[in-house]
């Protein structure tokens, strides 16, 4: 991961002060810029596409469940006997995730459907059941569901009704997809130099960059960054410290945004964040509140809930943790960041986002001079941007000079490229 050229190095370390400039809009004289990427900017480091994951998620092999209710994946004549649980708690979950997988494409037609679709559906389930809120459409399913639910209690051990067996074991469902997507996503070694066009974008001193946000859970662009140290950034976590150990979110920073650092906002959390639960062992600006925590991925703290990172999985479900935790934080800073920014640059973003989308819609409708640039080798003006823009015909689409096509991938494109868009105020659909 470490920079190819070491003429480019000495070039990006000499722009530190340019970089500073840019990001603080120090004599900036050009737009106030925000980046938002999606899980497309992963993929060509090696992380799993979304169905490439959801295809892993369906075939994993040597699962099982162990005595600490968690799942794992071993092959079974490695494990460790007096660790394994209940045998049958993969087998009917599995069940329920193919009928929930079934009932979706069902639903879909047109498309496979994905481990996202899946969680949402199985949160329903379980919200349902629990009396969390209620969803009639799903009634007609759960009256399906309750047919195979109706088994032997033994299988079920000390649940007992087909409603209490169908909620527990959609619980199981959303705890493996969690499981699953935490270990897919654990990647040990991958090359970021495609991303040096994120560096020249933070060295160029015409712009004033108001952060960079996030959708992936992954740890793509804190190693990206960590190889280059002219780069000051902060996810919104404090420095560490001994006691209590560790580091904390910094809610007043995020919010109030008083650090001068570049900020890379995780939107749907990280595999390295946790729910801090010592709470004899908290800081006095903590005292009261949960705490979130991050840490070196792949270590252990008795301190931390269930060792399950704080990632947002699913579909409209997301919506109410929105407003939730670290993720209310976060979401204000995005929605202050847009309302800042003239400019937009998307890359690895399919629009799959109803909350995100909400975001992007309103601030084009607040500002008619407010730019959405979409980088994307392989994109449909019709199709990708539908759910940010309704265009009735292909006439209505090139006449909207608001929306920019960058027809390139995460891994060819230039900044000189993306800053030739921005610059550009007339032409609009021109491959650059």
């Amino acid at each position: 991961m470490e920079i190819s050229s070491g003429a480019l190095k000495k070039e990006r370390e000499n722009c530190c002060v340019a970089a500073t400039n840019g990001i603080l809009g120090l004599n900036s004289i050009g737009p106030n810029v925000l980046f938002l990427f999606g899980s497309g900017i992963s993929i060509p480091a090696g992380f799993p596409s979304l169905e490439q994951l959801s295809a892993r998620i369906l075939g994993s092999e040597d699962l099982y469940f162990d005595v600490n209710k968690n799942f794992q994946i071993q092959p079974e004549k490695s494990r460790d006997s007096d660790l394994v649980g209940d045998l049958s708690v993969p087998v009917r979950m599995l069940a329920l995730l193919g009928q929930i997988k079934a009932e979706v494409d069902a639903y879909n037609q047109s498309r496979l459907s994905n481990y996202e679709e899946w969680y949402y559906l199985a949160h329903q389930l379980y919200s349902t059941l629990s009396e969390d809120y209620d969803n009639p459409a799903l009634f007609e399913f759960i009256n399906r569901l309750r047919v195979r639910f109706a088994g032997p209690p033994s299988f079920y051990a000390h649940v007992e009704t087909p409603e209490n067996r169908i909620r527990t074991t959609a619980a199981l469902v959303m705890q493996y997809i969690h499981f699953m997507v935490e270990r897919e996503l654990t990647v040990p070694n991958f090359n970021t130099e495609y991303l040096a066009w994120i560096d020249d974008a933070i060295a160029d001193p015409s712009l004033k960059i108001k952060g960079l946000f996030t959708l992936n859970h992954d740890l793509l662009l804190e190693a990206h960054f960590a190889c280059r140290d002219f780069v000051d950034y902060t996810i919104g976590f404090d420095t560490p410290n001994e006691s209590p150990p560790g580091v904390h979110w910094d809610r007043d920073a995020v919010i109030d945004a008083t650090t001068e650092k570049l900020f890379l906002g995780k939107l749907h959390g990280s595999i390295d964040w946790f729910d801090y639960e010592d709470r004899n062992n908290l800081r006095p600006n903590e005292q009261g509140r949960r705490v979130a925590y991050v840490r070196a991925y792949g270590e252990t703290d008795p301190t931390i809930s269930g060792e399950k990172p704080l990632l947002l999985i699913g579909k409209h479900n997301k919506l109410f943790d929105y407003t939730n935790f670290v993720f209310e934080d976060l979401h204000y800073r995005f929605y202050k960041a847009l309302r800042e920014s003239s400019d937009l640059i998307v890359c690895g973003y399919g629009f799959g986002d109803r909350g995100i989308n909400t975001r992007i819609k309103n601030w084009r409708q607040s500002n008619p001079n407010n730019r959405l640039f979409i980088i994307n080798g392989d994109i449909s003006p019709l199709t990708v941007t539908r759910n940010i823009v309704k265009y009735a015909s292909m006439q209505d689409w090139e006449t909207d000079f608001s929306v920019f096509h960058i027809q390139e991938w995460a891994e060819t494109v230039t900044w000189n490229k993306i800053k030739s868009a921005i610059d550009n105020k007339r032409k609009r659909h021109t491959k650059i």
